[in-house]
Parts: structure tokens; sequence; C-alpha cells
């Protein structure tokens, strides 16, 4: 009886360990690279689409929230089209807004967005004197010296885009994919008005200009003034009320995200979202129920727009 019981016990040991080893073994969220994130996890590592290919077949995405719900604000909207990509942004504009767009209907609205945003810098800097500062606390009877914006068109830029896989320590798996889009988003280079008043203190201030390194920051200013517009008065320094900016340009800037392992899928009012977290959001698209997920793409990948560490 004692050697039955024994056993029984034993037995019982045996089983409550496997059934832990079992359970231990579903945890999607337990270091899988494929998976991660919000919602169910179902399928093997070959049922998950390279994030590359997910571009080449989706190609409509929007960053929002790494854990996104309905009131998740969408602050950006690419579009993936032959190698290259489009980028919008969006204000004010929630998930629950923009769920049932068409495709075409969301680059619209992200497009008019865009607009507006660019709008909005262009009166903001277009007319704006940039001796105010000057006539406020140094001299009232100094003339105004006004910033002009170049009037040219801006169209939507579209650039090649790479995935860049960063190794891990071993370097044999992918740890993360860093998403480089050059020259993206138009921007207004303004910072001569800064330059402007350091120039104006050097010239017109003795005290300013004896002091030690002020003739270092009077020679780096005026470069910067005459690149972006010219002095009409000839004299050594030139006098500052001569100055004439040029029309400010419109010039670009890249946009970079960095995708980490977790998978993110969400079902919002009915329409499936599925895409990568990255450090503190999410590039999603809108899938099928069905669809099961994206994953990094492994360093064997054959996409001519991925790259392994810049190779």
């Amino acid at each position: 009886m004692f050697l039955k019981k024994k056993w029984l016990v034993m037995l019982a040991v045996i089983t409550a360990v496997l059934l832990l080893g079992a359970c231990g073994g579903k945890d999607a969220g337990g270091g899988d690279p494929l998976v991660g994130g919000s919602g169910p996890q179902d399928g093997s590592p070959a049922d998950f689409m390279p994030l590359s290919e997910g571009f080449e077949k989706y190609s409509v995405w929007i960053q929002t929230d790494e854990n996104p719900v309905r009131d998740s604000n969408v602050n950006k909207v690419f579009v993936f089209k032959k190698g290259k990509v489009t980028a919008y942004k969006l204000e004010d504009t929630a998930i629950e807004e923009i769920h049932d767009l068409s495709d075409d209907k969301l680059v619209q609205l992200a497009s008019e967005s865009t607009d507006k945003i660019l709008d909005e810098l262009v009166d903001k800097i277009d007319g704006r004197s940039i001796s105010t500062d000057i006539k406020e606390r140094h001299d009232e009877s100094f003339k105004d010296i006004y910033l002009e914006v170049d009037g040219s068109e801006r169209s939507p830029l579209s650039s090649k885009y790479t995935l860049d896989i960063t190794l891990d320590e071993l370097g044999q798996n992918t740890e993360s994919i860093k998403l480089y889009m050059p020259d993206v988003y138009y921007q207004l280079d303004e910072f001569i008005q800064g330059s402007f008043i350091d120039y104006y203190a050097y010239s017109t201030d003795p005290n300013y200009s004896k002091a030690s390194g002020a003739k270092d920051v009077y020679t780096e200013e005026l470069k910067r003034l005459e690149e972006y517009g010219r002095f009409e008065d000839s004299s050594n320094p030139p006098a500052p009320d001569s100055y004439v900016p040029d029309p400010i340009e419109w010039e670009t800037t890249d946009e970079e995200l960095t995708f980490t392992r977790g998978m993110v899928k969400q079902t919002i009012f009915g329409t499936t979202f599925s895409g990568i977290a990255t450090d503190r959001t999410s590039l999603l698209t809108r899938v099928d129920d069905s669809f099961v997920g994206f994953r990094l793409d492994n360093p064997d990948t054959k996409s001519k727009n991925v790259t392994i560490e810049g190779k």
C-alpha cells in the first residue's frame, strides 16, 4: 500500500511538471522573435509575412500608438509603391475616423492635411520681421527686414526607401530593422533671425565686439547671412539695416523608423490592422481578419530594399 501511494504521488508531480512545460511553450510573448504585441498569436513562423514583402503587397500604412485603440492618433500616412515611399502628415485624426476609408480617400485626406500644415508654416514665416527683437529692445527706429517664402510648387515627395537589418549579438538573426526614408518631408529653414540678431550686436555694440571670441561669432554669422541674402552696404562691417534676405526656399528632411520584434494586430470597429511596433509607436496597414501577421525580414532575405548593417 505504501509503495502504491508513493507511486501515485510521483505520478501527480510528473503530470504537473509536464502541464507547466506545455503552458510555457504556448506563451507567444515569451521571446518568440516573430510575434508579440497585442491580440491572439496563432500560426507557425512560415505563416508570417516579412515586412519587406508587406510593403510590396499593402501600399497604405499608418503610424499610430504601439497598442492602438479607437481614439489613438494617426499622425502619419506612408504609401509604398515599387520600391519607393511617399509620406504624409495628419493632424487631430483618430483611427475611428479613418478605419473605414478607402485607401484613395485616406491618402487624399493625408495629402490635404499635409498641405494645410505646410500652409500654416508659410503663414508663420512669410512676412515676419527678423528685426522685431532689435526694434523692441534696442532701437525703435530700426527698419523692419521681412522674410519671404519661396512660392514654388510643393509636389508630393517620393523616394527610394531601405530596410536595414541589425543583427543580434551572435550575428545570426535579425534583432531590429530600420526603415530609412530620405527626403520625404518639406521644411523651411528660418535660422537667419538668430544670426541677424548676433550680427547686429557685434556691429553696433563696442563692448560686445571686444569680448573674447566675438570676432569668431561675427565671422560665422556674417557668412550665414551672406549665404541666405546680401548686404547693400559695402562698408566693413556692413550696416545691419542694409541686409536683404533671399526668399526662403523649401528644403527636405528624412524619416527613420526602427522596428523591434513586436508584431501588432488589432481589430477596431470591425477593421483589422496589422503591423510592427517601433520603440514607441507602430506602423500598421489594414488586412483581412484571417491574416496572421508580419515579421521582420531574416538576414537571408532576397528583397532589393533590404540591407544588412548598411551593406
